[in-house]
């Protein structure tokens, strides 16, 4: 059973289904509950999702994985990407045939690993506006780098769409 979090599931639910890209961000301490959250609301849905717990290893290790990945949610053979920019190049025109949900938990350690990961992303978000149906979900423990990501300075600034910071469950849940 999957207890609580009435609230941030129905706003994921309807984030995945609007129409065309939305982008979220879902951020709070560690054991809180994030990644159970975005897998319940991943069960509760048809759409076809890849949920992928970043690494906090290499870019090519993340891309071979996710890769993997890609390739078993498809049903074809493993795609081979230079990078990581190709690699979200690929998803991102995937997902103007036919909605796709993407998530990407421990962000922040893919963005250690990958420099200018954020740009990256912007190019493609922006690039895809108005024919991805993406519904990209980026998650993370290290709060202060997830709140880095709606500062001005930052290139995703202006471009998320849903933000849920994820506190303690109160008693009565």
């Amino acid at each position: 059973m999957f207890y609580g979090r009435e609230n941030e599931r129905k706003k994921l639910h309807r984030m995945f289904l609007s129409d065309g890209q939305m982008i979220s961000l879902i951020y709070g301490r560690r054991r809180i509950g994030k990644s159970e959250l975005i897998k319940q609301a991943l069960k509760e849905t048809d759409i076809k999702s890849i949920y992928y717990e970043c690494k906090q290893t290499t870019e090519r290790n993340n891309v071979d994985s996710l890769a993997e990945l890609i390739s078993e949610i498809f049903d074809f053979p493993k795609p081979a990407f230079e990078n990581i920019e190709a690699l979200l190049q690929f998803l991102f025109k995937m997902s103007e045939k036919e909605p796709m949900i993407l998530v990407l938990d421990e962000y922040p350690y893919l963005r250690e690993t990958v420099t200018g990961l954020d740009s990256i992303l912007q190019t493609m978000i922006d690039k895809y506006a108005q024919q991805s149906q993406m519904k990209l979900i980026l998650c993370g423990s290290f709060v202060e780098t997830m709140k880095e990501l709606l500062l001005a300075h930052n290139p995703l600034y202006g471009r998320i769409d849903l933000t849920i910071y994820l506190r303690p469950m109160d008693y009565y849940d």
